[in-house]
């Protein structure tokens, strides 16, 4: 009976000890493990953690490592949180970068395209002018030819009219001979 309250007591203290003694190895496992896992956290996430470290106020006879594990654990998350912001900044330029490189490349397709196309359309613009001037010719050349050929009648008609009336002199000049012979 004497001694029940001072285990009552050291029992009471043991869980005090305890208590303290897990809450400074989870403030040296939360800066461990945002030291290590700072690509995989959050910082909202990590902010919380440093706040909810920030605290703790009452270590009694704990104090020195307590607020040495509060130090250090700070210290390790307010690095993990800026390893994460450059980290993400990184992140940012790099997407920022490749999305203007592909809108670079887009704006390099379409131009090409753009150009091909004008180049197609000159090609059947050269095609269809050179097909109507072909046409023309052929037009001009078939006109040509029907003209040489009323041409070449004419001159047949006139040399077989010409022959005609040679004849025909030649026949009145024969009939003429041949009246004055008998």
């Amino acid at each position: 009976e004497i001694r029940a309250p001072l285990t009552e007591w050291e029992g009471r203290d043991k869980v005090r000890t305890d208590a303290h003694e897990k809450r400074i190895t989870e403030i040296t496992e939360a800066g461990t493990h945002s030291q290590q896992n700072w690509q995989t956290l959050s910082i909202e996430s990590m902010s919380d953690r440093l706040a909810e470290i920030g605290k703790e106020t009452n270590w009694d006879e704990f104090a020195p490592r307590g607020s040495y594990a509060v130090k250090t654990s700070s210290d390790q998350i307010k690095e993990a949180i800026e390893k994460r912001k450059k980290h993400d900044a990184d992140q940012a330029e790099l997407e920022h970068h490749r999305k203007m490189e592909a809108e670079r490349k887009q704006e390099e397709h379409d131009e090409r395209v753009a150009k091909e196309a004008a180049e197609k359309a000159r090609i059947e613009s050269e095609a269809k002018a050179k097909s109507e001037a072909d046409a023309l010719a052929a037009k001009v050349k078939a006109e040509a030819d029907k003209a040489e050929q009323e041409r070449q009648k004419i001159i047949r008609e006139k040399e077989e009219s010409e022959a005609k009336a040679k004849k025909s002199e030649d026949d009145r000049i024969a009939a003429i001979k041949e009246a004055e012979t008998k």
